[in-house]
């Protein structure tokens, strides 16, 4: 479903897709399926389309309202996906090298909670990893979500391993200007500073000094809600 059936070898033994009936998500013919798209959709405008009223901004209180297709657009469009990562390892005398290839980083809304699923291919095998996130408060205008439990596929990460991948995690968004994770706090931020600028009713904001963000999710609507509470 991520990298569509085109991609696929015959050797990958993947003939088992030929009998399946995919047409419930939209598949109608996976001969012809491409995979995930990453369509660029304009946040700004999507929060422009839910501007508040002068009235409203002046009580403090502010919603908005971001798809998990809208979240999508964000996190496929950064630099760290498409982009391959060299690892070595010195054991006695024998150096091993892996590469980490980063495929997809997408969110995923289910049963009100919102996970970040991240596919790398290493060393040629494709493992999806899943880490579980929980909502959490934040000061500025973003999502701020708290980082629970690690599985890599079905599996859940040790302890060891899921501060490795924090690290991994933390150093491959290091230079993202609108994501990040941060392996000490096991947070997971997405910045909307930059979007907020942009749009028409900021200059009747910008004048309140401070911002708490906290965030809703809403499973049957495949969205999160993001609450702005401002204060002079």
């Amino acid at each position: 479903l991520i990298n569509g059936y085109k991609k696929v070898k015959d050797e990958d033994g993947f003939d088992f897709i030929k009998n399946l009936d995919l047409s419930s998500v939209g598949i109608s013919d996976y001969k012809d399926y491409q995979g995930i798209k990453n369509e660029k959709l304009s946040i700004l405008s999507i929060l422009e389309d839910q501007a508040p009223s002068p009235s409203l901004i002046q009580t403090g209180l502010l919603n908005f309202r971001l798809s998990e297709q809208n979240l999508n657009s964000i996190l496929m469009d950064i630099s760290a996906v498409d982009t391959t990562y060299a690892f070595y390892i010195k054991e006695d005398e024998t150096i091993e090298i892996a590469a980490i290839y980063i495929e997809a980083i997408y969110a995923d809304i289910t049963e009100d909670k919102m996970s970040l699923k991240c596919v790398f291919n290493v060393n040629g095998k494709q493992i999806i990893l899943t880490v579980y996130m929980s909502e959490s408060s934040s000061t500025g205008l973003g999502i701020n979500a708290d980082l629970n439990d690690i599985y890599i596929g079905n599996i859940k990460a040790s302890e060891d391993m899921e501060n490795k991948i924090l690290v991994f995690l933390e150093d491959a968004l290091k230079d993202e200007p609108l994501i990040s994770v941060n392996s000490q706090n096991k947070t997971f931020t997405i910045s909307l500073d930059s979007y907020f600028e942009d749009l028409s009713f900021y200059s009747l904001i910008k004048q309140i000094m401070h911002a708490e963000t906290s965030f809703d999710v809403l499973s049957e609507h495949d969205c999160i809600n993001i609450n702005i509470s401002l204060n002079n």
